[in-house]
């Protein structure tokens, strides 16, 4: 099964993966050439990855709270994977990972 996301789920998508990318305030060349991967595979430009950025973070929620729980799923594994890009564990971004899934009504797997 093949899931999509419109343009503005695609931008809260983003800006949710940018926050993850920055909240520790070092962003690794392993994070950025993973959201590069990722520019290609979801067909970003540049004007939708500057607006994702300049997204408001509670807008980007709102936007991930109302996802089907496919594309949720999906969310969680590319954030998961944004995080498994830094080269060690972050407590920041475990914290805004969880809070990202709590405040969006995502589905824990097996839960």
């Amino acid at each position: 099964m093949t899931v999509a996301f419109n343009k503005n789920e695609t931008k809260g998508v983003f800006k949710i993966l940018i926050s993850l990318m920055k909240v520790d305030g070092v962003i690794e060349k392993r994070e950025i050439d993973y959201l590069s991967g990722l520019t290609a595979t979801f067909g970003v430009d540049t004007t939708l990855l500057k607006d994702a950025d300049l997204l408001d973070f509670d807008n980007a929620i709102t936007i991930l709270k109302n996802l089907n729980d496919d594309q949720k799923q999906i969310v969680m594994s590319l954030m998961l994977k944004m995080m498994d890009s830094k080269n060690s564990s972050n407590i920041k971004e475990n914290k805004m990972y969880f809070d990202i899934i709590t405040r969006a009504n995502f589905k824990m797997p097996g839960l």
